[in-house]
């Protein structure tokens, strides 16, 4: 008797296995259930119903590579009532977004946001002289966020990775030069880069950053010492909670200032001596920042390194 019911729920067992290659059909919801983005049926031959992962629209791009040639630096944005231009943010330039490729574009299948991971990579295919100008890899990503559109903009290093909450999402990355960086030289050099989405897997290190540059020479430094009217006006990155602060030459001296968005009061600032490891935590309410020099000899370049809570 023992055997016959070991071989009764050994048949059972097989059976269960066998009715898991069924096709289980798409809930009312439009997610594919079971292995979600196909079926296997009586024959044991795979078909494929979704193209793309699950939570995503059938037409999503969810990667791709282009080959980038090196674009100009976007031209300074005159403000109303001040003395100084502001540095523009790669988006407001079309010429300059005009060289770039969207390599992302996705929407989810339901319009509610779910976690995606987003993997960049990038390799130099035409190097640059050593007298050649300073230049950047940048994502210009445009997403959804509970129907509301929100921008940022994320420096491109190899090996990038990390997570979104999105519901619709565009990326599209740009190899430019930072203002002050100098003339695109003839031929452009250019660069190889590309992206993919994973809906299965959270990023686990370092949030992204974006740097803002602000370069030039012995000749023509980025700060001479003096007034404010030697420095330039930026609005802070987009989702920034800290920067760090790096210049050229070594122990550059100067002072930033936040400001609201009237940019008439300042919520803060710091005295920097480059380099600075340290995180300058950024205020509420600050929205426009400048970089004055603070010492008696001229400031060649300065970056600010801006963490980014996305």
């Amino acid at each position: 008797m023992r055997y016959i019911v070991l071989a009764v729920v050994a048949f059972l067992a097989v059976g269960c296995e066998y009715e898991n290659n069924y096709y289980y059909g798409v809930s009312d919801a439009g997610y594919g259930v079971g292995d979600m983005a196909g079926y296997t049926d009586e024959f044991g031959e795979y078909h494929e119903t979704e193209p793309n992962q699950g939570i995503f629209s059938a037409d999503s791009k969810l990667q791709g590579q282009a080959q980038l040639s090196l674009a100009p630096a976007p031209a300074l944005i005159p403000i109303p009532g001040f003395p100084v231009p502001r540095l523009p943010f790669i988006r407001e330039s079309v010429a300059t977004m005009n060289m770039g490729a969207t390599l992302i574009d996705l929407a989810t299948k339901d319009n509610k946001p779910h976690v995606v991971t987003l993997s960049f990579g990038k390799t130099i295919t035409t190097p640059l002289v050593a007298a050649g100008p300073f230049t950047e890899v940048v994502a210009v990503i445009n997403m959804g966020i509970g129907g509301t559109a929100y921008y940022a903009e994320v420096d491109v290093v190899e090996g990038l990775e990390f997570s979104l909450a999105v519901n619709r999402m565009q990326v599209t990355v740009v190899y430019c030069v930072p203002y002050g960086g100098g003339a695109v030289p003839v031929p452009a050099p250019t660069v190889n880069v590309g992206v993919s989405v994973s809906s299965d897997v959270i990023a686990h290190g370092r949030q992204p950053q974006r740097t803002i540059i602000q370069a030039g020479t012995i000749a023509a430094p980025a700060i001479a010492p003096g007034p404010l009217t030697n420095g330039v006006l930026f609005i802070i990155p987009s989702f920034s909670k800290a920067f760090k602060a790096v210049a050229v030459p070594l122990a550059s001296q100067y002072n930033i200032t936040l400001a609201t968005v009237t940019g008439a009061n300042a919520v803060g600032g710091y005295a920097v001596v480059a380099p600075a490891t340290q995180e300058y935590p950024i205020p509420s309410g600050a929205y426009w920042a400048v970089a004055q020099n603070a010492g008696l000899a001229a400031i060649v370049n300065y970056a600010l390194i801006f963490d980014l809570a996305l």
